[in-house]
């Protein structure tokens, strides 16, 4: 079975899908690399097309590392970064439409090779909690700026999947309940 754990900056995918991990599934993670994010946040023009590009390529560097295993759980996906982010960063100035077309075939060249989910899992905290979390997490502050465009686009990207969904709202969930529902570890 292939999962996708999808949802905005801060909605809590990596926890969930970190859970999935500990059930046996083979965990793909986001790999967001830290001197490429650091150069984004301080000159986004600049440095937006390499940062995507590196992201979607690590994370089908990832997924290779697991391609023959039978269950998989993906945090975050190359059809999010596309139509998601790379979309904002280009409606926001931060690619070019050149950067933009470019950004696009590539996801569609390496997800043309990657299995389809056969369920997406869909983190909605509710807006407020997702802000919060977010300032909490030190984000950029174009992130920040920028959430309900975020969260505008991920509106639009879900209601284009075809695979079955579920939608989670963890605003009044901590990853230690869910650890404890999951897992069984205590509740601290």
């Amino acid at each position: 079975m292939i999962v996708w754990v999808s949802g905005p900056t801060g909605a809590g995918k990596s926890s969930m899908a970190n859970l999935f991990g500990a059930f046996g599934y083979a965990l793909v993670e986001e790999r967001l690399p830290k001197t490429t994010f650091r150069a984004f946040a301080s000159d986004p023009v600049q440095h937006c097309a390499p940062l995507q590009e590196e992201i979607m390529r690590s994370r089908y560097e990832a997924w290779q590392g697991h391609s023959k295993a039978r269950r998989v759980i993906f945090d975050r996906s190359l059809d999010e970064d596309s139509r998601v982010f790379c979309r904002m960063h280009h409606d926001l100035g931060f690619l070019n439409d050149q950067q933009y077309q470019r950004l696009g075939d590539l996801a569609r060249s390496l997800q043309s090779v990657m299995p389809a989910p056969d369920l997406i899992i869909f983190m909605c905290p509710e807006k407020r909690v997702l802000a919060r979390r977010v300032l909490e997490t030190a984000q950029p502050e174009m992130i920040v700026e920028n959430l309900d465009r975020q969260l505008s686009l991920y509106g639009e990207w879900i209601a284009t999947r075809r695979e079955e969904v579920i939608r989670i709202d963890n605003s009044a969930c901590s990853l230690q309940t869910l650890r404890h529902l999951f897992l069984g570890e205590p509740i601290c």
